[in-house]
């Protein structure tokens, strides 16, 4: 009988535990996103960038992870309510990628990476000139609609500073 119990919760367990990672992406190959994939995934970056531009709490909260994080180069990372209270004040900007946009599939979804370019606001005179930030985006499938679980971004000087050491 403690034998029946212990697989019995062995089996819960396990069933707990992946019930909790999301859902495995469809890829026509071990490589490639597929096209509907990928006309989804782009959706959702059209979606997010709306979202934070028209300040759309709801919908933003909708689209973020409950263990979402945005990290910047060194910086401390911003978790999802930071972010959401960001967008909240207005001080949350989106950015698009506009080179060399690349989807690739990974263990918990698909990763969106490319290069988007940061423009000085007019509020901060002691803004930098326009820069390329290179964005690392993380979308996962969980419960029939796709989650954002982190933002990483990072100067492209850094890159080469990195690329220069090694």
């Amino acid at each position: 009988m403690r034998l029946l119990i212990s697989a019995l919760s062995l089996i819960l367990a396990a069933s707990f535990a992946s019930a909790a990672r999301p859902e495995p992406s469809p890829t026509s190959s071990g490589t490639e996103v597929d096209s509907k994939v990928k006309k989804e995934v782009v959706a959702m970056e059209e979606q997010l960038g709306l979202a934070i531009a028209k300040r759309d709490i709801p919908v933003l909260e909708k689209m973020l992870a409950d263990h979402y994080f945005d990290a910047f180069s060194d910086e401390n990372a911003l978790s999802r309510a930071n972010t959401i209270a960001r967008c909240k004040a207005g001080l949350l900007s989106f950015l698009a990628i506009e080179k060399e946009l690349h989807l690739s599939p990974n263990v918990e979804g698909i990763v969106v990476e490319g290069l988007s370019r940061s423009r000085p606001t007019q509020s901060d005179d002691r803004a930098p000139e326009e820069q390329w930030i290179r964005i690392r985006r993380l979308w996962a499938k969980k419960d029939g609609r796709w989650l954002l679980m982190s933002q990483l971004r990072r100067r492209t000087d850094e890159e080469d500073k990195s690329g220069k050491d090694k």
